[in-house]
């Protein structure tokens, strides 16, 4: 998230040396608990959403503008660190709507990829132009993105009611990506031949 709002974030390093070992243990514990005892997966979820609660609250602190934002990466990274939890919380309600799977990839795993791609991809597509061009251009790229985040949430929010079809608007905002993304490819290598 600092990378994407371009806004040092000066307590990250302190927080990661804390929090990496929360991480781990919920990790461990989640596993260990989903295969042999069940209340080792429920510490393992306090720990991870102790590490989802101080990064989520760090965040708003430092970024809430840039998340609430029209268009930046950050909506749709907002949209993930909410997925994330929600996925983990369907791991460890069991509800036969919260599937895993269900939530975690239109929830977590769509958003993260539509968030780095729109951030890095000018990056590492056009790693020898300027730094003004790469953000003209991951300005394009990431356009209208809280409206992709509010559908990467409606993905999330689908299965707590039941509703079979929950990945259908995530699937919307990560093909609308897509072709935003192909268009600029396009056109960059249009308007500069030896661009790649």
């Amino acid at each position: 998230m600092p990378t994407a709002a371009n806004q040092a974030d000066p307590e990250v390093g302190a927080r990661l040396r804390l929090d990496l070992k929360w991480a781990l243990a919920g990790s461990l514990a989640l596993a260990i608990g989903q295969a042999l005892w069940l209340p080792l997966a429920w510490l393992g979820g306090t720990l991870w959403f102790w590490v989802i609660g101080r990064m989520g609250a760090a965040w708003l602190r430092l970024h809430r503008a840039r998340i609430l934002a029209w268009h930046g990466a950050e909506p749709v990274l907002a949209a993930a660190l909410i997925g994330f939890g929600a996925a983990l919380a369907g791991v460890l309600l069991g509800l036969e709507n919260l599937l895993p799977l269900t939530i975690f990839l239109p929830g977590f795993l769509m958003p993260l990829v539509v968030g780095a791609a729109g951030q890095l991809g000018p990056v590492w597509i056009e790693a020898g132009r300027n730094a003004a061009r790469h953000a003209e251009d991951r300005a394009n790229i990431t356009r209208w993105n809280s409206a992709r985040a509010v559908l990467f949430l409606t993905a999330v929010g689908l299965p707590l009611f039941g509703f079979q079809c929950s990945g259908m608007p995530a699937l919307t905002a990560l093909v609308w990506f897509g072709i935003v993304f192909a268009l600029w490819i396009y056109r960059d290598t249009n308007t500069q031949p030896n661009a790649f």
